[in-house]
C-alpha cells in the first residue's frame, strides 16, 4: 500500500473515496489534522439513500428494526455508498441493532462500494463493543480492500486506541498499521501504542 502525506491531495482523495472524511464545509470549518477535510458528523448526519430499516438501525431503534424485519424488510438493504444496514449500525455504534442483525444472519463480510466491511466501519469509528460482536460472528479480522486497508489500519489511522488494542490482542500484527500512522501527528496515541506492541513482539520472538 502506498503511504501518502497527510497533506497530499492523493491521500485526501483516497479518504474521500472511502467515505472516511467529508469535504470542508462552506463556512470553512475543517479538521486541521486531516489536511483541510472534516470528519462526517455520525451523530446527526443521516446517510443518503437509506430505507426505513436502515434509518431505524442508524437511530439505534432495535424494536423498530425487529418489527420491520418481521414484516419482511430486506436486511441487506444499502445506502448510496453501498453500505449495508449492518455496516451502518456498526458505524453508528448501535450494538443492540448489530446483535439483532447478526441473529438474523446479516452478511457480516458484505463490502461497500469502497471495499470496506462492517468491521472496517466499527473499527474506524472506535466502537469496540461492535468490533467484538462482529468478530465473534466470524468477521475477517484481516479483511482488506483493494488498497490494503484493514480494520487495524483504520482504527489506528483514526486514533481509536481501544479498538487498536483489541485487534492486536487478537493476534493482528501491529507492524503494518504502525508504518501507516507513525508519520501522522493526529495518530500519536495509536502510533505510540503500536510502537510498544511491535517492540514487545520482537522481544518475545
Amino acid at each position: 500500500m502506498t503511504i501518502y502525506s497527510v497533506h497530499s491531495p492523493k491521500f485526501q482523495q483516497f479518504l474521500v473515496k472511502k467515505k472516511l472524511v467529508a469535504e470542508r464545509t462552506e463556512d470553512g470549518r475543517k479538521d486541521a489534522g486531516m489536511g483541510g477535510f472534516q470528519m462526517p458528523d455520525l451523530e446527526n448526519q443521516e446517510p443518503p439513500g437509506i430505507g426505513p430499516l436502515a434509518k431505524a438501525a442508524w437511530r439505534g431503534d432495535a424494536s423498530a428494526c425487529r418489527k420491520l424485519l418481521d414484516k419482511g424488510a430486506e436486511k441487506e438493504d444499502r445506502d448510496e455508498a453501498g453500505r449495508t444496514v449492518l455496516a451502518l449500525a456498526s458505524a453508528a455504534g448501535r450494538s443492540e441493532v448489530v446483535k439483532l442483525l447478526l441473529e438474523r444472519k446479516a452478511e457480516v463480510e458484505a463490502p461497500d462500494r469502497a471495499g470496506l466491511t462492517p468491521l472496517h466501519w466499527a473499527a474506524k469509528e472506535g466502537h469496540k463493543k461492535e468490533v467484538v460482536l462482529l468478530l465473534e460472528a466470524g468477521a475477517n479480522i484481516q479483511a482488506a480492500d483493494e488498497d490494503g486497508m484493514t480494520p487495524i489500519k483504520l482504527a489506528a489511522l483514526f486514533n481509536q486506541l481501544e479498538v487498536t488494542r483489541e485487534l492486536v490482542s487478537r493476534g493482528v500484527d501491529p507492524s503494518p498499521a504502525l508504518e501507516l500512522v507513525k508519520r501522522f501527528n493526529r495518530c500519536a496515541k495509536t502510533a505510540a501504542y503500536l510502537k510498544e506492541a511491535v517492540a514487545s513482539s520482537s522481544t518475545a520472538a
